[in-house]
């Protein structure tokens, strides 16, 4: 056989199998010690699977045939059981990929000598050799490889409790979380700020001023949405004896929805029993000279501005509605 041949069958050329005796495309059959030594080889470990060997009792006895096989002395011979111990050698981390490993290391060293004076061949067993030194030679992968899978699990559960007892646990405590929402509305954080709500709404009144101080900076916004949503979910936060703290809720979203015209949706805020927010209201009505609305209004809340505020009536009275002329006398109120 020809150096150049030395993977081909000599009668037709194809491509020769590393482990075949018998050429599968025209019949012709090695004859060379090589092709002795690897289908004596594959028989014998393949025995040792019929006799329904496996485990260690597998590995003691496939290492042992392999430890023992003798490594041909002939170029083209020598090149073939490379090939043929490659693959096995370069198997997942085991006691028999082991012992491939190190006959092919020998096989290494016998065909940079047996190929000292041809490049070609000598290219190709240099080839092989980075290729299986690149996994073969790499000590943490078959470390890893070759630790037992209950090994393994007790790695990574003790790495994970070093990892718990190295990272603080977070505090969400009701208190822990009122400071992370007051550090998140003092810098402007307000996503964080709703965010905290969410998670921890037993915080309650911790934050009762800084939950107004959000409301008012949403409204500022304009994020009115977002800001009923936040009153209807959370205004528990607000103590009901905080009346200040309420009212300054209120007005918030009365100024608002009055500033942009909207007296309806600000009459919605109004605390009936407040005269001051039903005379903004009213003022509202009338200084957008909506006189129906603005009648309509006195009319059903006459009672409560009783002489509450003095230019309001006037303006009312303007409007020469007999019913508001009617209270205004009734109640003593002079305008004129």
């Amino acid at each position: 056989m020809s150096v150049d041949g030395a993977n081909v069958c000599p009668s037709c050329r194809a491509p020769r199998p590393a482990m075949g005796v018998v050429c599968p495309d025209c019949g012709y059959v090695y004859t060379t010690a090589n092709a002795v030594v690897i289908s004596d080889l594959s028989e014998r470990l393949d025995a040792l699977v019929e006799q329904g060997l496996s485990g260690k009792a597998y590995n003691d006895c496939a290492v042992e045939i392999i430890r023992n096989f003798q490594i041909p002395h002939i170029k083209e011979e020598v090149l073939d059981i490379m090939y043929y111990i490659q693959p096995k050698a370069l198997e997942k981390a085991s006691p028999v990929s082991l012992a491939w490993r190190a006959r092919q290391r020998e096989v290494f060293e016998r065909a940079k000598s047996v190929c000292a004076g041809d490049k070609a061949n000598l290219a190709k067993v240099s080839a092989y050799e980075s290729s299986f030194k690149a996994k073969a030679d790499n000590k943490l992968l078959n470390w890893w490889q070759l630790t037992p899978m209950y090994a393994k699990a007790l790695m990574a559960a003790a790495l994970i409790f070093v990892i718990l007892l190295l990272i603080p646990a977070k505090d969400v405590s009701p208190q822990a979380y009122a400071l992370r929402f007051d550090e998140a509305v003092k810098s402007a954080e307000w996503e964080d700020a709703m965010e905290y709500l969410v998670k921890c709404p037993a915080m309650g009144t911790l934050i009762s001023d800084n939950f107004v101080l959000l409301l008012e900076s949403l409204i500022k916004e304009s994020r009115m949405i977002e800001a009923e949503n936040v009153v209807k979910q959370y205004r528990q936060f607000i103590p009901s004896d905080s009346k200040e703290l309420i009212s300054r809720m209120r007005h918030l979203f009365i100024d608002k929805y009055i500033g942009d015209g909207n007296i309806e949706k600000a009459m919605q805020f109004v605390d009936t029993s407040v005269a001051e927010e039903l005379g903004t209201i009213l003022k509202a009505y009338i200084e957008s000279a909506n006189e129906s609305a603005a009648l309509a209004f006195y009319r059903r809340y006459s009672s409560k501005f009783s002489k509450y505020d003095y230019q309001q009536h006037c303006k009312v009275f303007l409007l020469n509605d007999p019913v508001v002329l009617e209270f205004l006398e009734s109640h003593g109120i002079k305008v004129k």
